[in-house]
């Protein structure tokens, strides 16, 4: 027996909020845990990172879900939706530069190597990925040059499938290079056992949510 509209409406809409709600708790908690109130520069990156890979990011993602978006966000088009998916990328982008120029410079300031563990390389390859996908979907926001790139790839739809996709490997790799941030010596010692389990459920709740609506793309 198939689920009623209203029933699939409704499922649609509490994933929706429960990708809003997981991405403020886990960005909170780090931000109180990090906040860099006394203009530490360190404390610049984890602030900065679970803005961009906690909060922005998956709440842009979740925009093109099937849940029908708050009407506080004045979307009223799918160009609207665009449109705000991209501002919340600029964001996100300008956050995840902020939190790599904030521990490259620190290490470069206490003498230390940088990229020696799998959080720091496979963090600098999140970052470089995110410009390289933020500046290649710029052309997305121009009507006739979305028209003429689609020409190569099978049609606007298939040339947006390909753009989520890539974007989400991208994603993937953002939460990878968080888990492994969860696990150095900094986060494991200035978080309790409980916090720490907290902002983890909450970052596989994200990626589970966010990776079940991409299958669905």
């Amino acid at each position: 027996m198939a689920d009623s509209p209203d029933s699939v409406k409704t499922f649609n809409t509490m994933k929706l909020q429960l990708v809003a709600v997981m991405a403020l708790v886990s960005t909170g908690i780090v931000l109180y845990v990090s906040a860099p109130w006394n203009n530490v520069l360190f404390l610049y990156h984890p602030s900065s990172m679970a803005g961009a890979f906690l909060l922005l990011m998956p709440l842009s993602i979740s925009l093109f879900g099937r849940a029908p978006l708050p009407s506080f966000l004045g979307v009223k088009s799918h160009r609207d939706k665009m449109n705000l998916h991209f501002y919340l990328h600029t964001g996100a982008v300008v956050l995840t530069v902020l939190g790599f120029m904030a521990i490259y410079f620190n290490k470069i300031r206490l003498g230390k190597e940088h990229f020696l563990t799998w959080h720091g390389f496979l963090g600098a390859l999140a970052t470089a990925g995110v410009l390289i996908q933020y500046l290649m979907s710029i052309s997305l926001l121009f009507p006739d040059v979305t028209k003429r790139i689609a020409a190569n790839f099978g049609g606007i739809r298939n040339m947006y499938r390909l753009h989520g996709i890539s974007g989400f490997v991208l994603y993937a790799l953002c939460i990878v290079v968080v888990w492994f941030g969860f696990y150095t010596t900094y986060w494991t010692n200035a978080t309790s056992m409980l916090t720490w389990n907290i902002v983890f459920i909450c970052t596989c709740l994200l990626f589970l949510v966010l990776f079940e609506q991409v299958l669905r793309y």
